[in-house]
């Protein structure tokens, strides 16, 4: 060990022996300490310290304590632990280290894969081997592991890459994931984390305050990237979390937010709440569609919610007993009045989802008429466990139209029930060279959109 500027005026009186068994210990305040490690091997690893950027040390195997490279009598055994420098033409600071089949050592330049060097010997530091695989670059994001590959930050923290072992070259690759996405993360990422479950989603927080999530899914070739933006005023976020829920069903999403509060800036730990599925027995009352909300269940009908301090001075949206009531101001109390009472009533800041579909091509008779004009009269809209909604097209100068959720059939004091099937909408008039389809929802209601299908015209010219 190694303590700077220490003080031995109190061991005067101390019998002091030599000893042979010392060594500068690697990590201290005149080295400084590692910024990035993990378990590969039994192993627990290390690397880059400020003054030592390139180098990397392991532990003894199954003895996390211990890092020395030899015994006391000097003899390198098979699970002493490992010091060794990353040797390259290029400038490597090491930016993380990952355990996959290999251990992935990423630096500012590329990435490196750490190995067993003979598989007819145990794997120990006379054993083992560092080759350079490729030259994407890292970040010092700490990437994430899913599925069977990892995901990691380019150094410029704009793009992210699947890194992942391709059995025809028996190497490992790289794969833009954020290629057809690059204007979401163009302002830079500096969060990431992955919840597996029930979707497989990276979620990017941006240095804009803002987050995004990447639906994940390789073995299905599926890549679909999604902005996720917060109800309130000035919501900034400022980092992100994953953790498991506690009865496994799903993974609960932790996110740091920034808001402006009744005039001034607050910030919040708050949660996503899980997916609102029927087949779990939950019904429209318990859909929870709001932000930084809460949940009153009374055993007795109210009109008047108190407990909404951290909401003062905001107008909040409501879903009381499956119905959409008026939006609210929270008072100067921390209190809102119903419009009508209810027993179970979800409270929050609104948000908007707004589902809009790439530009519409035709191929007629093998020719491609992009610039001809085309004009959608007809929208099938097949929906699952929803309610309420708005449709139009980008670039209209209609209003969004209103997709009706309640019959004759239904009773007019009660929430329509759910609809599961197709929805036929017709279109408000307007030709566009490139039109896309806009589905929105701004109400504290679920919606699942399955499918769409268009019925067109399309002009000669």
């Amino acid at each position: 060990t190694y303590q700077k500027d220490c003080d031995f005026s109190d061991f005067e009186d101390l019998k002091l022996e030599a000893t042979e068994y010392f060594k500068l210990g690697a990590f201290c305040e005149e080295n400084g300490y590692p910024r990035y490690l993990c378990y590969y091997k039994e192993r627990l690893w290390f690397a880059g310290t400020p003054k030592f950027v390139n180098r990397y040390w392991s532990s003894k195997t199954n003895d996390f304590n211990k890092f020395s490279t030899t015994d006391q009598e000097g003899e390198v055994l098979d699970d002493c632990g490992i010091d060794g420098t990353i040797a390259d033409d290029g400038v490597n600071a090491i930016t993380y280290l990952v355990p996959l089949r290999f251990l992935a050592i990423g630096t500012t330049d590329g990435e490196f894969l750490l190995s067993q060097a003979s598989t007819s010997y145990v794997f120990s530091n006379t054993n083992y081997k560092v080759e350079v695989e490729s030259h994407y670059g890292g970040s010092s994001l700490k990437p994430i592991r899913a599925h069977s590959t990892s995901v990691f930050a380019q150094r410029d923290n704009r793009k992210l890459y699947q890194y992942s072992y391709d059995y025809n070259s028996d190497s490992y690759k790289g794969n833009d994931i954020s290629l057809l996405a690059e204007h979401i993360t163009r302002d830079g990422i500096k969060a990431l984390s992955y919840a597996q479950q029930p979707n497989t989603l990276i979620y990017t927080v941006l240095n804009d305050g803002t987050i995004a999530a990447c639906t994940f899914l390789p073995e299905q070739k599926v890549i679909a990237w999604q902005r996720i933006t917060l109800g309130g005023t000035d919501a900034v976020v400022k980092s992100v979390a994953t953790i498991p829920n506690k009865n496994k069903a799903y993974d609960e999403v932790w996110v740091i937010v920034e808001r402006t509060i009744n005039g001034k800036r607050v910030q919040y730990v708050e949660y996503f709440e899980g997916n609102f599925d029927v087949s779990s027995k939950v019904t429209l009352k318990d859909a929870f569609f709001v932000d930084s909300g809460l949940t009153l269940d009374s055993q007795t009908p109210v009109t008047k919610i108190s407990g909404l301090d951290h909401l003062i001075g905001e107008t909040v949206s409501i879903l009381a007993d499956g119905a959409v009531q008026e939006n609210r101001k929270v008072e100067a109390d921390g209190s809102i009045t119903l419009t009508y009472e209810a027993k179970k009533v979800h409270i929050g800041l609104p948000y908007s989802s707004r589902l809009v579909t790439l530009p519409i091509y035709l191929d007629q008779q093998q020719q491609t008429v992009i610039g001809n004009k085309k004009m959608i009269y007809k929208l099938d809209i097949y929906m699952h466990s929803s309610l309420g909604g708005k449709f139009g097209f980008k670039g209209s100068t209609h209003p969004l139209r209103e997709i009706f959720s309640r019959t004759v059939y239904d009773k007019m004091d009660e929430a329509p029930p759910l609809f599961t099937g197709l929805k036929n909408q017709m279109f408000p008039n307007g030709y566009s060279s490139i039109p896309s389809v806009i589905i929105e929802q701004d109400q504290p209601l679920p919606m699942n959109i399955n499918a769409l299908a268009y019925s067109m015209v399309v002009s000669d010219a």
